[in-house]
């Protein structure tokens, strides 16, 4: 896939509207089936603090527990896409979640939403809380080369109806 370039006519890349989201928006979540290994999905159960697990596999049906930290909750759990980054945890949802923080870390300007004439200095949505390090320039180049290769992951038939529903 040829590499995108950062300038042209339109300028330096930059987030769309629609790139501004929160992580309930991304579901089923993938997770490593704790039975066999293989491709499960979690939807998940926030009043409990429980995701309750599929395999289409194996056909295993159980629930695992969410870390009540919110910045290890997401790391911890045996997700599909995750990948040690300089000893951080890079880890995305589901393959959707993935694009997303692809077109993040691609992108040049990431614009604070506008409310009432004024930017907003806080905000729950991504990119905006997202780590330092995923943002930074200098880690661009090597983040982009991990989602690709974290890519490879999604199996062929996953990947072929994502394809379609891409920009």
């Amino acid at each position: 896939m040829p590499q995108k370039t950062t300038h042209g006519k339109a300028g330096p890349l930059r987030l769309k509207p629609s790139d501004m989201v929160t992580i309930d928006e991304f579901k089923p979540w993938w997770i490593r089936c704790s039975k066999c290994s293989q491709l499960a999905y979690v939807m998940p159960m926030w009043r409990e603090m429980k995701g309750e697990c599929k395999c289409p596999s194996c056909g295993g049906v159980y629930k695992i527990s969410f870390d009540r930290e919110y910045d290890r909750r997401f790391p911890s759990l045996p997700l599909w896409l995750k990948a040690d980054f300089r000893g951080n945890v890079f880890w995305a949802l589901n393959a959707e979640h993935l694009h997303l923080l692809e077109r993040v870390i691609r992108s040049q300007l990431r614009e604070r939403p506008i409310y009432k004439g004024k930017r907003l200095s806080l905000t729950t949505r991504m990119p905006f809380n997202l780590p330092s390090w995923i943002l930074s320039a200098k880690n661009r180049p090597d983040l982009l080369k991990l989602i690709a290769r974290l890519r490879t992951t999604i199996p062929a038939e996953l990947a072929a109806c994502l394809d379609q529903g891409t920009d």
